[in-house]
């Protein structure tokens, strides 16, 4: 399904085409993505077919691609998308963390690699951050906290606490997807603050992305209020 709509769009507004056999799965990544992170979702497809067919004439700027399809693997449209559009920024959003499928999605040229199983905050961050030209493959290494008991305590989780009420406030529009601009919008401050207040959460934290910031702080949402955090 296509949806380039008018010609009439912001520039930088992210234009991203959806791949997954799965239509239930497509609406529901149109639902989160659209309108968020500055990006639009142009145009959708369940097959690789489909999928090569379409995005000459949505020109996406990111393909949000799964790597089971039903007439090919994702890494070859992940390759036929790029040998199509060389521009283009694909993100492969999976169910698989296997190291090695991981590896191959980076050798083809994917930008980005997540899987499905981390939350929603987590993929529109991923999707944002691949946009802007970041790659993304932490987010599919990285090691689940520790269940064990008498576990050394992730120190990101302190950092995360330490946080003061504003740095709280920005962390949950990031994991909500939105952009500096926005945050310096809805939070009456300058852009300039606000980008001054993300560096500063990213040292805390000890990341270098808003994805890898996502994940901390859904990682310790179940105890970490961050919606209810104030300036």
């Amino acid at each position: 399904m296509e949806h380039g709509g008018s010609d009439a769009v912001e520039r930088d507004v992210h234009r991203v085409f959806l791949v997954d056999d799965h239509e239930m799965v497509r609406e529901g990544l149109r639902h989160l993505i659209d309108g968020r992170a500055g990006c639009r979702v142009v145009g959708d497809a369940g097959t690789h077919a489909d999928a090569i067919a379409r995005i000459p004439a949505t020109r996406p700027d990111v393909v949000v691609v799964d790597l089971q399809l039903p007439d090919a693997d994702g890494l070859t449209t992940c390759r036929d998308a790029l040998a199509l559009r060389p521009d283009v920024r694909v993100l492969v959003l999976t169910a698989s963390a296997d190291p090695a499928l991981v590896r191959r999605a980076a050798n083809v040229g994917a930008a980005g690699y997540v899987v499905k199983t981390v939350r929603c905050g987590v993929i529109i961050a991923a999707v944002e951050s691949v946009a802007n030209g970041e790659r993304v493959f932490d987010v599919a290494m990285a090691d689940e906290p520790s269940d064990e008991v008498g576990a050394d305590p992730d120190p990101a989780e302190a950092s995360l606490a330490a946080l003061s009420g504003t740095e709280r406030t920005i962390l949950h529009l990031i994991v909500e997807g939105h952009t500096n601009h926005r945050i310096a919008r809805d939070l009456g401050l300058s852009e300039k603050s606000v980008k001054k207040q993300v560096s500063s959460i990213f040292a805390s934290l000890g990341v270098t992305s808003r994805v890898a910031a996502a994940v901390i702080a859904t990682r310790y949402a179940t105890w970490v209020d961050l919606s209810g955090a104030g300036i």
